[in-house]
Formats: C-alpha cells, sequence, structure tokens
C-alpha cells in the first residue's frame, strides 16, 4: 500500500481520497507522508460524510487535506445550490476591507465544489438535461476549486459506473467527430470552456466577494466582485431542476446592478433540436452506444461571446450608458437553461471616491488637526454617553439604530465597538450595515455633534468633507468604506492619547494600553459637574475658564465619572471616595499630572468636620456621610508626590476653603486660603480630637431611604473607627429600601467600627507624612487632643502609626490554629487563616466575616502584617473569594451570603430585597486589583525574588480574562460587578470609574463594564499592570 501510494504520488500532481471517514486516520496519515515525500506539494483532495465542521476539520488539520469534495447534485432545487456557492468560498459583495493581520475567525474548509461526482447519478435522471448548463455555470461562479466528471460536457444521461461500466469514452477529434469522437460542438463542450476560463479568471484576478441572489424560484443571480478594482462579474442562470414547461417563470423582476456595463461576457442557451418536447427531461430519444460512453445529440448549446448589450437576445438594456445603475430586462428568449454573464465597472467619479480609504492614512492634514486635540476634547470626539451628551444641551444622544438598539457611546467608540464584532464575520445583514445603506445619517450625526464644540470643529469638518466623497460610493459599499474611514481615524485617535500619556503608556503593554483608554472615557468636562473654584491665588498652571449663559466665567476642569451611564452628570457625577480610588489609574499613571492635582485641591476646599465629601455636589451642597473618602484622598495624595516631579510642592498649593470651619456657610474663592497641608493637618487633628456630628439638612430630602439615627456621625481613633448599625460609610454602603421585606432603612453592610481598609490607609497615610516631615516636606509631625478638663494627649505620626503596629496582628488576625487567650468569642469564628474584616463592630459577627477588604490594607501598609500570615490570607481570599472576573464580596460559607444580585427584586426576602446583597457575594471587580497587589508586595518578604517571579507570572495569568474583557465588551472596560462565578446579572452599572453604589452611591474600581453598571477606571489594575512590569523584561506583547 504504502509503494502504491508512492507510485501514484510519482505519476499525478493530486490525488482524491475516496470514502476517507471509513480509514483509520492514523493510516491515513502514514501513507500520505509516505506520498509527500515524494511529492511535498501533492494536492489532496477527500471525499468526506461526517456531517460536521468540526470534523471534517480534524481531518483536514490531521490529514493536510487542501479541499474537501462537495457536490452540487445534494442541491434539491435552485435555492439551496446558490446557497451552496455562497458557503464554499468568497467574502460578501461589499466586505470590510481587513488588514493583512487580524484575528482569526472560524470558516469552514476549503471546498473543491463538483457539478457532478462518479457517484452521482446524471442530472437528466435527477433533474432534466436542460438544467446541466446554468447548474455547472453557478458551479463555476462559486470562489473555490471546481470539478467535474467526464460525461458531463458531453450530457451523458445516465450514471457512469466506475466499476460496471465497460465501454471506452468517445475520443476527441478538432474536425466534424464520427461515431466515438466529440469535439468542441458536442453538448456543452464549448459552454463549459467559456466557464472555466472565466472561473480562472475572476479567481486569479482577485474577484473573491460573493454576493447570490435568489431572483425567482428557478432564477438565480451569482456576482463575483473585485474589491480592488471594484469590478464586478454578474452571472444570471435560469435553472430547469424540473422540465421547461413546468420551470418557466411569467414575470421575472429585471436586472439591476450599481455600476457601469463594459460588456456581455457571453450568453448561451441549451435548446431541443425539435419543438415542443420542453415537457419532458430531455427531447428526443437516446441511443446508447455499445462501444463508446455518448451524450445526447438532442440538445444543443448556443453560444455568443463579448456582444454589446444590443447583440443580445436574452436581455435588453434600459438604462442610461453613463447611469449610477444598470438595468437590464429579459426577453422572452431568456427561458429555462439560459446563462448570461456582464462585465461591471464603477463610475470614474465612484472609482475616484472609493480610494477615500487611502485619504484617511498618513494625512497630513488629519494628523494636524489631531495633534491638536486634548484629552479632554478626545473624550468628546471617542466618547461620551447618552447622559453626557445631552447635559451639553444641544439636544443629542446616543446614535440609535434600527432593530438593534443605542450605542454605548455617542463618540466613534460607540460605532467602533460594534464594526469590531461585525468586520471580522463580514456581517453584512448586521442592521448597522443597513442602516449605513440606507442612508447617510450615520456620517452626518458623527459631523453634527463634533461641530457644536470649537475644539472639535476642525475635525468636524475633515469629517464632512471625507464624507461627502463616501456619497459617491455605491451603496452597497458604503459599510465598507464607512468602516475603513472611521477605523483609521479611531486608531489615529487613540494613538494620540497614547502619545499624551506618558512613556509608561505610549510604550507599555497592551492591557495597560487599554485600561489608558477609561481615563478617556471617564474624565471628561462636564458643565453640570463642576468643581468647587480653586483658588485665585493658586499658582500656575490653573485650570481652564468659560463662560456660561448668564455671561459668568467658571473654572472648567476635568472630573472622574464615577460610573458611566448614570452616575456621569449633574450632583451624581462626582463622588469622594470613588474619585479618589480611581485618581491614580486615571490621572497620575496616565501623566495627567495638572488634572490631578485640580482635583485634589478641589476636594479640599470641601474639607468639613475633617472628612472628604462623599457627594461633592458642587462643594456647596457635599454630603459628608462616609468615613474613608478622606483616607483614599490622603492615599492619592500620597501616589501624587510619589509619582509627579516635584510632587511634595503640593503641600504648599493653596487652597480655597468652602467651609472654614463647620458651620460656615459656603465661601467665596480665595477669601479664605490655606495650604494643603494645613488642611491635611486638620483632617488628623480632628479624626485624633474625635468627630461627632449631625448631618446639614437630616431626612428625607437629602435620603429617602436612611431612618433618622443614620444621620448621626462619630468617628475617632485607636485604631480608626466611627459609623453606627444606622449609616454606612464605607465602600460597602447598600441602605435597605424595601418595606416590603423589613429592611427599610437598615444597612446592609454596616462596617462599624475599625474597618479593615480603612485602617490599613490610615496607617499607610502615616507612614507617608512622617517621612515628609523627616525629609523637611511636610510641616507637621503630630497630634493633640484635649480631654474635658483640658487635659492634652499629643501624639507623634510615628507614634501613632507604631501603635497600630503593634496592635494590628493582635486584634485582626485569625490563626489557622486556635489560640485562646486571642479568641473572646471562637464560636464567632467561621474561618480561620483570615484577617478579620473590621474590629469592635456593633454587629458582633461582623468582625469575623471574610470579606475581599483586608488585601487593600495589605497592598498600602504590608509591613503591618507578619508576612507569613498575609501569604496564608491572601491565599485563602483568592481560594475561596476570586471569581473568573471579580472577588466574592463574602464567604460563600457565611449565612448572610448570596451571590446574585437584582436590585429590581421586589420580594419580602431580606437577604436580596431591592438588592439588598449588593455586598453579600456579588463579585465586584474592583478589589480583584488590591488582591493582586498584596500578592506582589508580600511574596518577596515570604520567598524572596523566587516567590515574587512566580507571583507576577501568576497575576499576569489571572488579568488575562479581564484583558480580554476590556478589548471586546462593547463599552471598552469592566463590569462593577458579576454575580455567582462570573455570570451576568441585572442592576449594576455598565461601567464604573472606580466605584458604585447601585441606588445613590458610588464604588471603586480600576475599570468597569455591566449591564447596568457604571465604567469603572484604570486605578487598581493599571498599578497592578506596573508592579507586574516593573519586574519583568517588558515586550510590546506584555
Amino acid at each position: 500500500m504504502k509503494r502504491y501510494c508512492e507510485y501514484t504520488a510519482r505519476i499525478f500532481h493530486g490525488i482524491r481520497l475516496d470514502n476517507c471517514h471509513s480509514t483509520p486516520i492514523h493510516v491515513a496519515e502514514y501513507m500520505l507522508d509516505a506520498a509527500r515525500k515524494v511529492r511535498p506539494d501533492l494536492y489532496v483532495i477527500a471525499e468526506l460524510f461526517t456531517n460536521s465542521d468540526i470534523t471534517d476539520n480534524v481531518f483536514v488539520n490531521r490529514l493536510g487535506i487542501n479541499s474537501l469534495i462537495r457536490e452540487a447534485m445534494s442541491a434539491p432545487n435552485s435555492h439551496e445550490e446558490g446557497r451552496l456557492v455562497y458557503r464554499y468560498g468568497g467574502e460578501p459583495v461589499g466586505a470590510f476591507l481587513l488588514p493583512p493581520v487580524r484575528p482569526m475567525v472560524p470558516c469552514i474548509a476549503h471546498a473543491i465544489f463538483l457539478d457532478l461526482t462518479h457517484d452521482n447519478r446524471s442530472p437528466a435522471e435527477v433533474r432534466t438535461a436542460w438544467d446541466m448548463l446554468p447548474s455547472t455555470a453557478l458551479v463555476s461562479m462559486a470562489c473555490c476549486a471546481s470539478g467535474s466528471t467526464r460525461g458531463y460536457d458531453e450530457l451523458v444521461p445516465h450514471h457512469i459506473h466506475v466499476v460496471d461500466e465497460t465501454r471506452v469514452y468517445q475520443a476527441w477529434t478538432d474536425a466534424e467527430p464520427t461515431r466515438g469522437e466529440c469535439n468542441e460542438s458536442s453538448g456543452i463542450v464549448r459552454c463549459k470552456r467559456l466557464l472555466n476560463k472565466l472561473h480562472f479568471e475572476l479567481g486569479a484576478n482577485g474577484y473573491n466577494q460573493v454576493f447570490v441572489d435568489q431572483v425567482t424560484e428557478h432564477v438565480v443571480t451569482v456576482t463575483r466582485h473585485n474589491p480592488v478594482t471594484h469590478q464586478s462579474v454578474v452571472l444570471v442562470a435560469y435553472t430547469s431542476f424540473r422540465p421547461p414547461a413546468e420551470a418557466r417563470e411569467s414575470h421575472i423582476r429585471p436586472l439591476k446592478v450599481q455600476g457601469h456595463l463594459e460588456e456581455i461576457i457571453f450568453e448561451m442557451q441549451v435548446k431541443g433540436k425539435t419543438s415542443g418536447e420542453d415537457d419532458k427531461s430531455y427531447p428526443g430519444f437516446f441511443n446508447n452506444d455499445s462501444e463508446f460512453i455518448n451524450g445526447l445529440n438532442s440538445i444543443i448549446a448556443e453560444v455568443k461571446e463579448n456582444i454589446r448589450p444590443s447583440e443580445s437576445s436574452l436581455v435588453r438594456l434600459t438604462s442610461p450608458e453613463d447611469a449610477d445603475e444598470t438595468e437590464c430586462q429579459y426577453t422572452s428568449e431568456f427561458a429555462p437553461g439560459s446563462v448570461i454573464a456582464f462585465r461591471l465597472s464603477l463610475l470614474p467619479r465612484a472609482q475616484t471616491a472609493s480610494r477615500i480609504s487611502e485619504v484617511t492614512t498618513h494625512n497630513v492634514e488629519l494628523m494636524d488637526i489631531v495633534n491638536s486635540l486634548s484629552l479632554s476634547d478626545l473624550n468628546r470626539v471617542l466618547y461620551r454617553c447618552d447622559e453626557e451628551e445631552k447635559d451639553e444641551g444641544h439636544g443629542g444622544g446616543t446614535y440609535a439604530i434600527p432593530n438593534y438598539g443605542s450605542l454605548p457611546y455617542c463618540g466613534l467608540q460607540g460605532v467602533i465597538s460594534v464594526l469590531s464584532e461585525i468586520r471580522v464575520h463580514n456581517d453584512l445583514g448586521h442592521p448597522l450595515c443597513c442602516n449605513l445603506r440606507d442612508g447617510d445619517w450615520m456620517p452626518e450625526y458623527i459631523v453634527t455633534r463634533l461641530k457644536h464644540e470649537p475644539a472639535t470643529q476642525r475635525l468636524a469638518k475633515w469629517f464632512e468633507d471625507i464624507f461627502n466623497w463616501l456619497k459617491e460610493v455605491p451603496r452597497y459599499l458604503i459599510p465598507a468604506y464607512f468602516d475603513s474611514i472611521v477605523t483609521s481615524v479611531y486608531l489615529t485617535l487613540i494613538n494620540r492619547a497614547w502619545s499624551l500619556m506618558g512613556e509608561f503608556i505610549s510604550q507599555g503593554s497592551d492591557f495597560a494600553k487599554a485600561l489608558s483608554l477609561c481615563s478617556v472615557q471617564f474624565c471628561g468636562i462636564v458643565k453640570s459637574a463642576v468643581m468647587p473654584p480653586l483658588s485665585p491665588n493658586l499658582s500656575s498652571p490653573q485650570p481652564p475658564s468659560f463662560t456660561d449663559g448668564s455671561g459668568s466665567t467658571k473654572q472648567m476642569s476635568v472630573t472622574i465619572a464615577a460610573g458611566l451611564p448614570h452616575f456621569s452628570v449633574g450632583y451624581m457625577r462626582n463622588w469622594g471616595r470613588d474619585t479618589f480610588i480611581a485618581l491614580p489609574g486615571n490621572l497620575l499613571i496616565t501623566g495627567r499630572y495638572d488634572e490631578a492635582r485640580w482635583i485634589i485641591l478641589a476636594f479640599a476646599s470641601t474639607m468639613r468636620h475633617g472628612l472628604i465629601p462623599n457627594l461633592l455636589d458642587g462643594g456647596s451642597k457635599a454630603r459628608f456621610n462616609c468615613r474613608d473618602s478622606v483616607w483614599w484622598w490622603l492615599q492619592s495624595i500620597q501616589r501624587y508626590v510619589a509619582i509627579v516631579p516635584d510632587g511634595n510642592r503640593i503641600f504648599r498649593d493653596k487652597v480655597s476653603r468652602l467651609f472654614p470651619s463647620d458651620d460656615s456657610p459656603p465661601q467665596e474663592p480665595g477669601r479664605h486660603d490655606q495650604l494643603l497641608e494645613d488642611v491635611i493637618q486638620e483632617t488628623l487633628q480632628r479624626h485624633f480630637q474625635g468627630v461627632k456630628f449631625r448631618e446639614r439638612n437630616a431626612g428625607y430630602q437629602i435620603d429617602r431611604e436612611m431612618c433618622d439615627e443614620g444621620f448621626n456621625n462619630e468617628i475617632g481613633v485607636s485604631f480608626v473607627y466611627g459609623g453606627t448599625v444606622h449609616n454606612c460609610g464605607t465602600w460597602m454602603d447598600k441602605m435597605g429600601s424595601s418595606e416590603l421585606a423589613g429592611i427599610k432603612g437598615k444597612p446592609a453592610t454596616p462596617r462599624d467600627g475599625s474597618a479593615v481598609e480603612i485602617v490599613g490607609l490610615c496607617k499607610s497615610a502615616l507612614r507617608f507624612l512622617g517621612q515628609m516631615y523627616r525629609e523637611d516636606k511636610f510641616k507637621y509631625n503630630s497630634v493633640e487632643r484635649y480631654d474635658d478638663t483640658g487635659n492634652v494627649t499629643k501624639w507623634t505620626y510615628e507614634f501613632w502609626e507604631k501603635k497600630i503596629q503593634e496592635n494590628f496582628e493582635k486584634y485582626y488576625w485569625i490563626d489557622e490554629n486556635p489560640i485562646p487567650d486571642r479568641e473572646p468569642k471562637p464560636e464567632l469564628i467561621n474561618r480561620r487563616g483570615i484577617y478579620k474584616d473590621s474590629y469592635d463592630a456593633s454587629q458582633f459577627w461582623a468582625d469575623y466575616q471574610l470579606r475581599c477588604n483586608f488585601p487593600v490594607a495589605v497592598a498600602v501598609a504590608p509591613e503591618m502584617f507578619t508576612p507569613k500570615h498575609a501569604w496564608i490570607a491572601l491565599k485563602n481570599a483568592e481560594k475561596i473569594l476570586l471569581g473568573p472576573l471579580g472577588i466574592k464580596t463574602l464567604d460563600p460559607s457565611d449565612w448572610a451570603y448570596n451571590g446574585d444580585y437584582d436590585n429590581s427584586n421586589d420580594s419580602a426576602d431580606p437577604k436580596i430585597a431591592r438588592g439588598y446583597n449588593y455586598h453579600q457575594g456579588p463579585e465586584w471587580v474592583w478589589p480583584v486589583g488590591w488582591l493582586l497587589r498584596a500578592q506582589l508586595a508580600i511574596a518577596p518578604k515570604v520567598g524572596g525574588f523566587e516567590e515574587l517571579g512566580r507571583t507576577m507570572g501568576h497575576v499576569k495569568s489571572l488579568l488575562a480574562p479581564h484583558l480580554t474583557h476590556v478589548l471586546s465588551d462593547a463599552w471598552r472596560s469592566l463590569p462593577e460587578l458579576t454575580n455567582t462565578n462570573g455570570t451576568v446579572g441585572d442592576g449594576s452599572y455598565r461601567t464604573g470609574s472606580e466605584a458604585l453604589q447601585h441606588d445613590r452611591h458610588v464604588k471603586r474600581s480600576g475599570l468597569r463594564h455591566h449591564p447596568c453598571t457604571r465604567h469603572t477606571t484604570p486605578r487598581t489594575y493599571i498599578n497592578t499592570c506596573r508592579n507586574t512590569l516593573t519586574f519583568v523584561p517588558h515586550t510590546p506583547s506584555q
């Protein structure tokens, strides 16, 4: 058998594997390997009847099959035959212009499409002889290999059995044939020669786009299009699966094709030698020759080549020669068994317009325009959710596509997100493509919205000019060229964004670049959500300004949206906690130092009760109902000083205090200036002294869910403590809102006492400020407390930090083994080898719950932890809490756990009603970054550089799903949260800049997205990437 295969390979350039599926695949591999040693370029076709594309591909890949045999005779009608022509090769006409390097997508194995195989009965037996010409013409228009079996061209009306047949084929002659001979006039031989010639020409000259149109039950049109020259060949075949008398149509709609008709390549038709026999499968009678395999001689084929429309007997041209569209009507001579092929090209003006994609490549004018845009300008050009756009006051909003819905963004990213999904699959039937073909609404939308702002008007004009050219392109090509234009400009714009963000981003990893664009998503100028004005005495640079409708001048700095789309405008945009969890990743890692400075100083101006606001609302209406935002603010200042050149100068920046005292009304900018270091000292001093207050305007008007006691606040230090069971002052701030379930006004997670992450943030701030004092960059080093008798207690930052250090492990660590003298309530311990979530909480069980908060403390203050304990706890957190994309907010073994969040739940179940379990199990994304940063911080302490190397690789593997998500999600971001095991649920936000609390508050994160979540920004994630890449050689793919 091996020698047989080798001999065959020496003689033939290609072989057919018959019934390949019935041969053991390892045997076939062995034989083909032997054959390929003789002829390395052996062409292998195979017959497979697996009825599975997946199984077919197994054979194709293991055996190196070049083409699979596909049979036109398997089609029961012309509709199925046309479908096979489309299925077995080519792109759709008007396909997107794909780059040479692009994502791989599933495809079927390459086909060799045969009009007849040796296994098939003759079409004259199962269809009609009249159909043999139109069906082989359809096969020749397929964009794949094609083939036939001897006897088809001579119109042999019976099956030629490969075993039982003893006669010989007819010999070829150039003269008039006699018995046992055939020539070009025999059967449809001449027609087949023209069809094969056309098939070769189309393949060799790049006509690789295919469109099949089922005109009637029996008439099929196939278009082959060259996407470079935009020439097309259109073949119309009038099939005759039934006798012509039954297949004849009373009306066939005219052929309408965009483009100029250059020529009729050919028209051909089979007819009976005698009339009146079109009700039979073939005319006349067939005499089977006893010595030769002969065909029908009762059919003749009429052929015309390279003719003008006026010379055609099958069609009549009804459109002007210079029209954009060619229209032909079929004459009465166009009957079953007829085939006609047209060659068309675009008119000169359309050919010029079809080169518009070249204009967007290395375009000097475009580059000049793009290089004038700032990151806040790019926010408008690329992003802007529906609410942000409407907030501009120009009547806009996201673009709505009929039969699809609204795009996620008003800017180019909105349409790019859709195009990127349909482009790789050439889904030209997508509603977006239909919308682009039907009218110019989308291009006009892009231009109109960019005209509203002076900074983007030049780009609007450039788009307007290029889209005017686009109108000259045939409508079926509009989606492809629109995509080419928009995608090219989009890539130019995001490269501009990266170039403005410094080397870490512009030369960074794909993940860092993808996350950095979230900075552009969330950081924008929104006139309904301004920051409190900075001091007029602030050293430059100062924020830009604008003149409002009343003629007043206002400072206008970018702000960080807490979440998109719902937390993006007005009083709901700016939240202290979210802003400062998000700020380092959004503004510092991306090199946006001035904007980070302005935001830090603006929030400093609102200091009251020693706190930073939770809800900013312009500053004058701020709510001071969270305990942790001030510590995130101090963490951002620490990161600012560490990252920004001469960053410590911010301590001497002037802050215009909006509330110089707790009870003062809002003050004018510059009236009460303080240095930032004085404001920082005030917050530490106030915490050390203790803070006790009731929120202003307490009641329904500021919070319709909270009970009256919840408006009372008390904060102090040993460890930083505060809160009550009636309020929720950390990021886990879900307030019950269901009266039916009896939870209205009851926080789901009060986390009063000393929340672990706040203790870590406090320790980090004290360490940092103590170091700044020792370096003579910060003038304070201690705080004082007065008791009721006037006695003074003074702690230096160093002493305060030391007190935390000495006591933290004692009060927070739950050892793997019982330690009775450290476990006053062992019956509450549900999980060992963890750190408590809080200390001294009013709900006695809450301290012992395993949550995702302690990694924050590990990451910002790793020195506070015993490395061995921290490593055990972090690994337990990963094992128990980490999901595919997010991290569980509560131990699944906890009695309160429920991992599926649904804010619309209106049941009486107190665990889940109105989303009460928001932080009781759902897998939030932003804390994942802190878990990974904590692991990187502790790894070298427990295992040196060897363990650090392993951890870096592990961290990268854990981040891989996030990279996939941020590159593929329509919002180009990460979700706020997911439900159990990464499933998508209802009620959270599409993306969150940092953090979010569903009903009214916010969260934190490094980025997000989710149905009904807000977008989140690159805070923790970019920092994690940075930590990882610090220790490994950088390559673009990392």
